[in-house]
């Protein structure tokens, strides 16, 4: 099958793809600065912030176990047949999904924060951040 480079399909994540994500990310980002600065006191203001310090979790978490949620949902057992019906949901199903798993991330990130100052792989990296500094003084 010839691929179209000018698709914005997500798989294959194609450069107009990538050109999409990119500037909807910085919309977003511009928006929530924008509410950020207007309502620093809110409690959901600063609920929001406590989950963005949790992103790279939350990235690795959406794609990894949203994929496993996924394919339990729909009982898809190969990699070749997930290929098939992946793009073929209803745009309501999509949003359903999308918006269950954004509350489920949410709550997982606000309880984490009551014990931690940071997520998992935000703590997994800054500890190997650390360490190769540390090694790197050490070898000044």
């Amino acid at each position: 099958a010839k691929s179209n480079i000018f698709t914005v399909n997500q798989l294959p994540p194609l450069p107009l793809y990538f050109f999409m994500s990119i500037c909807f990310a910085n919309l977003v980002i511009i928006i929530m600065n924008s509410i950020g600065d207007r309502y620093q006191s809110s409690t959901v203001v600063n609920n929001i912030a406590k989950i963005g310090t949790y992103s790279h979790t939350i990235y690795l978490f959406h794609i990894y176990f949203g994929i496993i949620l996924y394919i339990l949902i729909r009982g898809i057992p190969t990699e070749e047949e997930f290929y098939k019906v992946y793009g073929t949901e209803s745009i309501e199903f999509m949003w359903i999904y999308t918006i269950c798993a954004f509350l489920i991330l949410s709550i997982y990130s606000l309880l984490w924060s009551r014990k931690f100052q940071s997520g998992p792989l935000e703590t997994l990296v800054k500890k190997l951040s650390d360490n190769n500094r540390i090694k790197k003084e050490k070898l000044i």
